[in-house]
Protein backbone atom coordinates (compact mmCIF):
# COMPACT_ATOMS: atom_id res chain seq x y z
CA UNK A 1 0.00 0.00 0.00
CA UNK A 2 1.47 3.59 -0.85
CA UNK A 3 0.39 6.52 1.27
CA UNK A 4 -1.23 8.64 -0.26
CA UNK A 5 -0.30 12.95 1.08
CA UNK A 6 -1.75 15.72 -0.27
CA UNK A 7 0.88 18.68 -1.05
CA UNK A 8 -0.26 22.15 -0.84
CA UNK A 9 -0.98 25.90 -0.01
CA UNK A 10 -4.54 25.68 0.43
CA UNK A 11 -6.63 25.16 3.49
CA UNK A 12 -9.46 23.73 1.89
CA UNK A 13 -6.54 20.86 0.93
CA UNK A 14 -5.64 20.73 4.14
CA UNK A 15 -9.04 19.48 5.07
CA UNK A 16 -9.50 17.39 2.69
CA UNK A 17 -6.14 15.69 4.00
CA UNK A 18 -7.63 15.38 7.04
CA UNK A 19 -10.58 13.37 5.29
CA UNK A 20 -8.56 10.77 3.31
CA UNK A 21 -5.02 11.28 3.27
CA UNK A 22 -2.05 9.44 5.25
CA UNK A 23 -0.44 12.59 5.67
CA UNK A 24 -0.35 16.67 3.58
CA UNK A 25 2.78 18.30 2.78
CA UNK A 26 2.43 22.08 4.53
CA UNK A 27 3.86 24.67 1.07
CA UNK A 28 6.65 26.76 2.02
CA UNK A 29 4.87 27.89 5.59
CA UNK A 30 7.07 28.87 8.28
CA UNK A 31 5.03 31.29 10.34
CA UNK A 32 4.21 29.41 13.85
CA UNK A 33 0.44 30.42 14.15
CA UNK A 34 -0.30 29.44 10.51
CA UNK A 35 1.20 26.01 11.32
CA UNK A 36 -0.74 25.87 14.37
CA UNK A 37 -3.81 26.58 12.22
CA UNK A 38 -3.12 24.47 9.70
CA UNK A 39 -2.78 21.37 12.34
CA UNK A 40 -5.97 22.33 13.65
CA UNK A 41 -7.78 22.19 10.05
CA UNK A 42 -5.98 19.01 9.33
CA UNK A 43 -7.15 17.27 12.93
CA UNK A 44 -10.43 18.88 12.76
CA UNK A 45 -11.54 17.10 9.36
CA UNK A 46 -10.07 13.97 10.29
CA UNK A 47 -11.87 14.09 13.54
CA UNK A 48 -15.46 14.66 11.41
CA UNK A 49 -14.34 12.07 9.19
CA UNK A 50 -14.43 9.52 12.00
CA UNK A 51 -10.74 9.29 11.72
CA UNK A 52 -7.55 8.99 14.01
CA UNK A 53 -6.09 12.54 13.57
CA UNK A 54 -2.02 11.82 14.84
CA UNK A 55 -2.27 8.85 12.55
CA UNK A 56 -2.14 11.68 9.83
CA UNK A 57 1.62 12.62 8.98
CA UNK A 58 2.31 16.03 8.36
CA UNK A 59 5.28 17.70 6.61
CA UNK A 60 6.43 21.03 6.32
CA UNK A 61 7.76 21.86 3.02
CA UNK A 62 10.05 25.03 3.99
CA UNK A 63 12.62 26.43 1.13
CA UNK A 64 16.11 27.21 3.54
CA UNK A 65 19.18 29.50 1.96
CA UNK A 66 22.46 29.30 3.73
CA UNK A 67 24.93 32.15 2.12
CA UNK A 68 28.21 34.32 3.58
CA UNK A 69 26.02 37.95 2.52
CA UNK A 70 22.34 40.11 2.59
CA UNK A 71 22.96 40.59 -1.47
CA UNK A 72 23.64 36.97 -2.48
CA UNK A 73 20.35 36.24 -0.31
CA UNK A 74 18.33 38.23 -2.19
CA UNK A 75 19.84 37.42 -5.33
CA UNK A 76 19.03 33.91 -4.83
CA UNK A 77 15.50 34.64 -3.66
CA UNK A 78 14.40 37.39 -6.37
CA UNK A 79 13.45 35.13 -9.08
CA UNK A 80 11.50 32.35 -6.67
CA UNK A 81 9.08 35.52 -4.49
CA UNK A 82 8.62 37.16 -8.00
CA UNK A 83 7.59 33.81 -9.06
CA UNK A 84 5.16 33.15 -6.76
CA UNK A 85 4.01 36.76 -6.03
CA UNK A 86 3.12 36.87 -9.45
CA UNK A 87 1.50 33.52 -10.31
CA UNK A 88 -0.10 34.07 -6.85
CA UNK A 89 0.02 30.56 -6.05
CA UNK A 90 0.06 30.54 -2.25
CA UNK A 91 -2.28 33.82 -1.63
CA UNK A 92 -4.94 31.93 0.38
CA UNK A 93 -1.74 30.38 2.81
CA UNK A 94 -0.57 34.40 3.04
CA UNK A 95 -3.41 35.52 3.41
CA UNK A 96 -3.81 33.15 6.76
Amino acid sequence: QVPLYIASTSFDAFALAGEIADGVIVGDIADPEVIRNIVRTVRESAVKAGRDPKAIKIVAWVSTLLTDSQEETYELLRLPVVGRAVSNAARKTREA
